[in-house]
């Protein structure tokens, strides 16, 4: 779809290890050949080659240390830094491309070199890898490493409700795991047994409690904008947020990504009149489509009450500026802008 829409674009990269794929068709191009291995889209005589999906590697140990290269690179101009550490998911949500993919890691002594080099000028790192804890040995390795070479970051990662319990917790504190990104899929028991994903209250609270007790901040992110969501939908989440009392939140529209089950019922169900483009999700910063039960501008609605509620409540203020320390003027701007409605 993409070549088709942009002409002047010879060649698209596809799913997945698209470093392998990028390295093997310059090859290709360099000896003025056509690629004939999957992972790529292109072009020819006049026609659109669609070659598949490239397979998921058994580990992610061919993406060597690029260390030499941040050496070169002037990073003291760098507030953070993200680091690729792991691909891949096993849990099966219905909405999600990484879906019941291959977990895989790179080798813990390249990751480790790289944190060598940036942590003299970079102190704050994003871990980027979805299910940084279903692989328990590597995790503990790696946070072995971390503090046996003494290096002084403060890292964030993801990880599920259900995995902070106060043994895992405290080897990822002692690390320097500073921050955690909670996706909560659904709260609401029928929601979640169709996406096939979520978490209960209950373990969402107990994991934000452990979470406050070691002293790692937690942010919960809730998704919303499914098919089936209700008014109870928002209710629950605005329950749970006054609750757990988090300096920080988010709620993220799910998109009904092509080639899911999320998007085939989509279109079972009617909610979807034609077949999604390119420019439907590149240019959509909102719900995309109506649910059953609510519309786009009711989902909408519904964000902005719950992050005007939760903002401007006094217990999220004193928390969020006991986190923050020091106000910015981005904050206050925020502020003014919750205060007369814009956000």
């Amino acid at each position: 779809e993409t070549l088709t829409k942009f002409s002047f674009i010879d060649a698209s990269i596809k799913l997945w290890e698209r470093e392998i794929v990028l390295h093997r068709l310059i090859s290709k191009w360099e000896k003025n050949e056509h690629p004939d291995f999957p992972g790529v889209v292109y072009r020819k005589n006049g026609k659109i080659v669609d070659n598949g999906f490239f397979p998921p590697q058994p580990t992610l140990e061919h993406l060597s240390s690029c260390s030499k290269l941040l050496e070169s690179l002037p990073l003291e101009k760098y507030a953070c830094a993200g680091i690729t550490i792991g691909r891949g998911c096993p849990l099966g949500c219905t909405f999600c491309l990484y879906r019941r993919t291959k977990t895989r890691k790179r080798k813990i002594k390249d990751v480790i070199s790289e944190f060598e080099v940036i942590s003299p000028s970079i102190k704050k790192v994003l871990i980027l890898d979805p299910a940084l804890l279903f692989s328990r040995k590597w995790t503990e390795n790696f946070c072995d490493q971390l503090k046996t070479k003494r290096i002084r970051v403060f890292w964030r990662a993801d990880i599920r409700p259900e995995q902070c319990t106060m043994e895992r917790l405290n080897k990822i504190y002692d690390a320097g795991c500073d921050c955690v990104l909670m996706a909560i899929e659904a709260l609401i028991p029928e929601i979640r047994r169709k996406i096939m994903a979520g978490t209960t209250p209950e373990n969402l609270k107990q994991a934000i409690k452990n979470l406050k007790k070691i002293g790692i901040n937690p942010i919960p992110i809730f998704d919303v904008g499914y098919l089936w969501d209700t008014e109870k939908t928002y209710l629950k989440i605005l329950d749970v947020l006054k609750e757990i009392s988090v300096p920080y939140f988010e709620l993220n529209f799910v998109k009904p990504w092509k080639g899911t089950p999320y998007y085939e019922e989509c279109l079972k169900l009617g909610v979807l009149k034609r077949e999604l483009t390119i420019d439907d999700y590149v240019y959509s910063y909102g719900p995309m489509i109506d649910g059953l039960y609510l519309k786009k501008e009711d989902m909408e609605a519904w964000k902005k009450r719950i992050i005007r509620s939760i903002s401007l409540n006094p217990r999220y203020i004193l928390n969020f500026l006991r986190k923050e320390k020091k106000l910015k003027l981005q904050h206050l701007k925020t502020g003014i802008n919750l205060l007369i409605g814009k956000i």
